[in-house]
């Protein structure tokens, strides 16, 4: 600084225990300048020609240039300060204890003597200069109690930290990450190991464009996760070289020969000869057989592992389009080498899975391949180019049954290109192109997604910009989290040989709660030879994602989680057979056919009711996973909405039948709209309760009037109940839209073990237990659009399935009807939807458990309500059973399925034990209960009270308020008064059919015939004994909404009254004495 030396930025360091004095905005170097500043200018005691060699240099050197005196004292401080950055240093050195001693001497009993002052230095005290300079804890002899209790003993060094300081221009500058402190209960360093940087090397190949941007989101990932300290990896050192194929080689030895490299990460060529230095997660042009090295270690899925995956989840894949399981390779750019290796890999891959080996087509550099894609099979194109992105995307359009499935290695490099082709696609050409991946889902930054994956959090909290949440960056940040995980221990950062050795001594690694291992290369002596395992690759829980799902992170994974052995089998050879064997087999199946032809329609007429009980799991030994569903608020909706309904309940049944045969599970059946089903396990069945919302929630209802509907239903509640907090009808349209769609169906999830039964009547496995009454009452408690399980189906998930699953636990619920609270699991099937809390008020119906050997539960249940018709329902019943009375009564039922079909009533098959009157007369019934529940809902509306959710009773055998009937009745003298909401209509001057037959009815000789002659006596006395011996009077109105309806929007509304008498023979008949208005 004396300019004896010409200076060269950073070739000059010193250590120091604080930061220089040009860094004036730290507290107390700002107490110093200032404290300093003024004693200069009021004594005027420092000679800066003292110092005139140094500020000299400074001029010549530094930032500044020369400054004449001035009468401005404070500037000529400022000038000093900056131009003698050496002095400066020393004045500060000679600060610091200064004011240390002004603070001792401010202790009033310390200074009474030479011994109390001393004592007081070392009694524990620590010493602190402008809130942010901090010397101590000293502390003086002590007993190994006080030491025990946290007490510093036999410490006369107060400072704890340490930095390096560069020169650079002149003047002092704090080198960056190189701060060093330790524990202020230490006192010296004899203990303290200070570790060396990890050194890890990146490689920039600037004639490969994707190994260029590789390296590029590399340095964004150092940029920001470790030079910004997110990860807190201060021991990294990395270094990036710039290199091409022909000069790489040779750079990489240099550097390894001159220079320390731990570990080398990011890009890599296969050619590349790393003399057995340490790779981690490589990242290669393209995808490629793993490299059988010790020092190589895959973070990433493997080809290997894709090809196995791919194979082992064949089933789910084809069932996409119901494509066959041929799988066509499409290598681009690949040498003739490579092209053998993968398609031996396939062939092998395939034979395990005893699936058809794949075709191969090898595409040259420069050719697109459009005509190598075959649309009847599953296209695995592997090196893709950005041109291949368009060309995969236009095949998959005119190919509606196409698939396309790429490596990670490739989705990682053209993420950005087959985001930008496949966004303005259709749903159904996004879910057509896969690829497979074992980190969580990048664009899925959901709070129930950062809450499962504490690495996607941390991720995302360093990379905030959604545009950078991308597989490759996710890729990069993983690979150093990875290389800390490793580096890392209690002495400090190991080395590189030290490093392997420990990934392979522990096995699995444990990045930010991801792990991935286990990493095996070793060999074991047995009797039969030297058994060896090399594992360097360690992706785990793989699944298949559509780009669908990385666009919408609602749409389900297509597989589940799977870490694939990679254990390999011999293909199962078929037998084969001569050609005189098969001459013979072909001539006796020819001879066979003509008797198979007679025994054909005998054959479906046995079989015809049979159903595919594959999937049902019969074994009452092991426990059964049964999901229920329903329908929120159906019975309002029916009477809001009833055209709307028939065909929503149609598309209802035709979603959840689809995603039971996906899933691999058993309709049991259903009642009414809602679905009673079994799954052999756990994981099935959560998936199908998860997808079910999805589902229903991308299905495309054609109208908006249920979404409107279930948000005047919460807005009335609203009003009605000052605690309750409406979850989606105060939403706006886009979030509304988002999480909301359609029915909402509440679906209940419970594992146990089952009495599993056999139904000759329905040729299908029914479940009886406490098992399906949790699995009813689950269902009961849970909300509209919301998927609740009970503890026992969670804890049946497997502990990779749990992590897998997005879920908010609920806690202990009380559940009516059962003696001790249940754990629930809310599994968060769409993330952000908002739900009101457990309906655990509400009594669940249970499944029917009165079946018998020879008659189903269903069928068991029609029976029973034959015969128990009262209220409203059963003056529905008799007109029903009167308009139907001239067919026989095998026509009637046919006659009577499309109203049960509009009504959305389901009809079980008849058993033998049920007569076709009996089967006849249940089926009306029920269709009589549905259509009085929704009158009934109807009237409410038509009142000016909106029908919420549970607001409507249910109506069984006990009756409930007619609707259709006011106060009084025909006793009275007279028809009973029109409900209020149900205003008469104009009478039309036309008859209508059911007047004609009123008419008939009431002008009959005398009031003992009633409309019961058209029945059977014991249908009558079955009737009378339900409904009582009086007179009825029923005002019948065909619609009694504003709207009109395509069943009636032609004519007028009729309002009906009919007169009924039961048994009475004395009573006075209400249509007597000419009373012509009842009449009409």
């Amino acid at each position: 600084m004396a300019g004896k030396l010409t200076p060269v930025d950073g070739q000059l360091m010193s250590s120091a225990n604080t930061l220089p004095v040009s860094y004036a905005n730290v507290q107390h170097v700002e107490l110093f300048r200032a404290e300093m500043g003024k004693y200069m200018e009021q004594t005027g005691r420092v000679d800066a020609s003292l110092w005139a060699d140094e500020a000299k240099a400074v001029r010549e050197y530094g930032p500044w240039g020369h400054e004449p005196p001035s009468s401005d004292s404070a500037a000529d401080v400022r000038r000093f300060f900056n131009e003698h950055p050496s002095s400066t240093q020393l004045m500060f050195a000679g600060w610091l204890p200064g004011k240390v001693i002004m603070q001792t001497l401010d202790q009033p009993l310390w200074i009474t003597d030479r011994r109390a002052y001393v004592t007081g230095l070392f009694d524990q005290n620590r010493y602190i200069i402008s809130e942010d300079y901090v010397l101590g804890d000293y502390g003086a002899p002590c007993t190994p109690v006080a030491a025990f209790l946290g007490a510093v003993c036999y410490c006369n060094q107060g400072g704890r930290a340490a930095i390096l300081q560069h020169l650079h221009k002149a003047s002092w500058t704090f080198s960056s990450r190189s701060a060093f402190n330790y524990a202020q209960s230490v006192c010296y360093l004899k203990n303290i190991a200070v570790s060396k940087p990890l050194s890890a090397l990146i490689l920039n190949f600037s004639d490969f464009p994707k190994l260029t941007a590789a390296a590029a989101r590399m340095r964004t990932v150092i940029q920001n996760a470790v030079d910004g300290s997110g990860l807190d990896f201060a021991a990294f050192n990395p270094a990036m070289l710039n290199a091409t194929q022909a000069t790489g080689q040779g750079i990489l030895d240099r550097e390894l020969l001159n220079y320390t490299v731990d570990v080398i990460t990011g890009p890599l060529l296969r050619s590349i000869d790393v003399n057995g230095t340490l790779v981690i997660s490589p990242v290669f042009n393209r995808p490629s057989i793993v490299v059988p090295k010790s020092n190589y270690l895959f973070l990433m899925p493997t080809l290997e592992q894709e090809m196995y995956v791919l194979y082992s989840r064949m089933a789910v894949v084809t069932a996409v389009t119901s494509i066959s399981a041929g799988v066509n390779l499409v290598l681009h750019e690949y040498s003739s080498a490579s092209v053998r290796d993968i398609t031996a890999l396939g062939v092998k891959t395939a034979a395990t899975f005893n699936l058809p080996d794949p075709s191969t087509a090898g595409i040259s550099p420069g050719a697109s391949v459009a005509t190598s894609l075959a649309p009847d099979k599953i296209n695995f194109v592997l090196g893709i180019t950005e041109d291949d992105v368009g060309v995969i995307a236009s095949f998959l359009v005119a190919n509606p049954s196409a698939i396309a499935v790429i490596s990670f290695c490739d989705l990682a490099h053209s993420y950005d290109s087959l985001v930008a082709a496949f966004s303005v696609m259709p749903t159904s050409v996004q879910a057509r192109l896969m690829s497979f991946t074992s980190l969580p889902l990048w664009s899925d930054t959901s709070e129930s997604a950062l809450e499962a994956s504490p690495l996607m959090r941390l991720f995302t909290t360093i990379f905030p910009d959604p545009a950078s949440h991308t597989p490759s960056l996710l890729r990069n940040f993983l690979s150093i989290a990875f290389i800390q995980a490793v580096a890392y221990e209690k002495g400090g950062v190991v080395n590189s040989t030290s490093l392997q050795e420990r990934v392979y001594t522990h096995g699995t690694i444990n990045a930010h709660s991801m792990s991935l291992g286990p990493f095996q290369w070793s060999c074991t002596t047995t009797a039969s030879g030297d058994d060896c395992i090399y594992e360097n690759y360690g992706a785990q829980s793989i699944v298949m994602l559509s780009v669908q799902r990385m666009l919408d992170p609602r749409v389900p994974p297509l597989t589940a989680p799977m870490t694939p052995s990679l254990v390999y089998r011999p293909r199962v050879a078929s037998s084969a057979l001569t050609p005189a064997e098969r001459n013979g087999i072909i001539a006796g199946v020819v001879l066979l056919v003509v008797a198979s032809i007679a025994a054909v329609g005998l054959l479906l007429y046995c079989c015809m009711d049979n159903r595919d009980n594959d999937a049902a799991p019969k074994d009452g030994d092991e426990p059964v996973t049964l999901v229920f569903t329903d329908i929120e608020s159906s019975t309002a909706l029916w009477a809001a909405l009833p055209q709307l309904m028939a065909d929503a309940i149609v598309a209802h049944h035709r979603v959840i039948r689809q995603l039971i045969a996906k899933h691999g599970c058993y309709e049991v059946k259903t009642i009414g709209d809602s679905f009673m089903i079994a799954c052999k396990s756990a994981h099935s069945a959560v998936r199908l309760a998860c997808e079910i919302q999805t589902k229903l929630l991308g299905h495309d209802w054609g109208t908006v009037s249920i979404d409107a509907a279930y948000r005047e239903f919460e807005l009335a509640r609203a009003d009605a109940d000052d605690d309750y907090v409406p979850p989606t009808a105060r939403l706006s349209e886009e979030e509304y839209a988002a999480v909301w769609c359609g029915l909402r169906v509440r679906v209940g999830v419970h594992t146990g073990l089952c009495d599993i039964r056999y139904d000759e009547v329905t040729k299908g496995y029914d479940y009886y237990g406490d098992a399906p009454n949790m699995a009813a009452r689950t269902e009961a408690v849970a909300n509209g659009g919301q998927v609740v399980a009970t503890e026992t189906a969670w804890w049946a998930l497997s502990n990779e399935e749990r992590a897998g699953a997005a879920h908010t636990a609920m806690g202990r619920q009380g559940l009516r009807g059962v003696p001790f609270a249940v754990e629930m699991f809310q599994m968060d099937a769409v993330p952000g939807r908002r739900h009101a809390a457990l309906r655990t008020e509400i009594e669940a119906i249970l499944p029917d458990e009165t079946a018998t050997e020879t008659a189903s539960s269903a069928a068991g249940a029609l029976l029973s309500s034959v015969g128990t018709m009262s209220g409203p329902a059963a003056g529905i019943a008799l007109v029903l059973t009167s308009c139907f009375a001239p067919y026989p009564v095998a026509q009637r039922v046919r006659e009577l399925q499309p109203l049960l079909s509009k009504w959305g009533v389901g009809a079980p098959p008849r058993s033998r034990a049920v007569s076709e009157e009996d089967y006849w007369q249940g089926l009306m019934n029920r269709l009589a209960l549905r259509i009085a529940t929704v009158s009934q809902a109807r009237q409410r509306m038509g009142n000016g009270g909106a029908v919420v959710a549970g607001d409507m009773p249910d109506v069984g055998a006990g009756g409930a308020l007619n609707p259709l009937v006011g106060g009084g009745g025909c006793g009275a003298g007279g028809a009973a008064p029109r409900p209020s909401g149900m205003t008469a209509p104009p009478r039309s001057e036309e008859p209508s059919a059911m007047r004609e037959w009123l008419a008939i009815n009431c002008l009959m000789s005398d009031a003992q015939v009633s409309l019961m002659d058209s029945l059977s006596l014991r249908r009558a006395s079955s009737v009378r004994s339900s409904i009582g011996l009086m007179d009825t009077v029923v005002p019948f109105s065909a619609h009694t909404s504003g709207g009109s309806t395509a069943e009636n929007s032609g004519g007028d509304d009729e309002v009906v009254t009919i007169c009924i008498t039961l048994g009475a023979p004395n009573a006075r008949h209400v249509c007597d004495g000419a009373s012509e208005e009842v009449i009409q």
